[in-house]
C-alpha cells in the first residue's frame, strides 16, 4: 500500500496531495499540444460568435498573454488581463464583459478553434 491510500486510488491521492497547479499541468499533458497560443495570436479571428472587432481583439490579447508566458494553455484572470492590456490596470464594465465573453474560448486549443473559422484552420493546421 502506498502512503496515499490503497493502490487503486494512489494516483488520484497523489495528484490531490500535490494541489490544483499539478492537476492542471497533468491535464495540459493530455491535451493536443501541437496548437500553441502563439499560433492563434498570429491570425486575426474574423467573424467571432460575438460579431465585434473588440471581442476579436480581446481574444487575441489573451492569446498574446499566453504566448508571452511560456506559450502554454491555461486560464487567464481578469486581473492579469487588465494589468497587461490596459493603461490603467483596471477594466471598465464594458471591457470586463468582453473579457468574460471570450476568456473561456482561450483556455484550450479545442475551445479556441470554436471562436472563428480562422482559428479552426489554425487548429487543423497544427494537429
Amino acid at each position: 500500500m502506498c502512503k496515499f491510500g490503497s493502490h487503486g486510488r494512489c494516483a488520484l491521492s497523489f495528484a490531490l496531495a500535490r494541489g490544483p497547479a499539478f492537476i492542471f499541468s497533468e491535464i495540459q499533458n493530455l491535451i493536443d499540444m501541437n496548437a500553441k497560443p502563439s499560433d492563434f495570436f498570429q491570425v486575426h479571428p474574423w467573424s467571432c460568435p460575438f460579431g465585434t472587432y473588440e471581442h476579436e481583439e480581446t481574444a487575441r490579447r489573451i492569446m498574446k498573454i499566453l504566448a508571452d508566458d511560456g506559450d502554454l494553455w491555461r486560464p487567464v484572470s481578469a486581473d492579469e488581463y487588465a494589468k497587461k492590456c490596459t493603461k490603467s490596470g483596471f477594466l471598465s464594465d464594458e471591457q470586463e464583459k468582453r473579457f468574460l465573453d471570450v476568456v473561456d474560448y482561450c483556455t484550450y486549443p479545442e475551445t479556441a478553434k470554436l471562436f472563428s473559422l480562422q482559428w479552426r484552420q489554425v487548429y487543423n493546421d497544427n494537429k
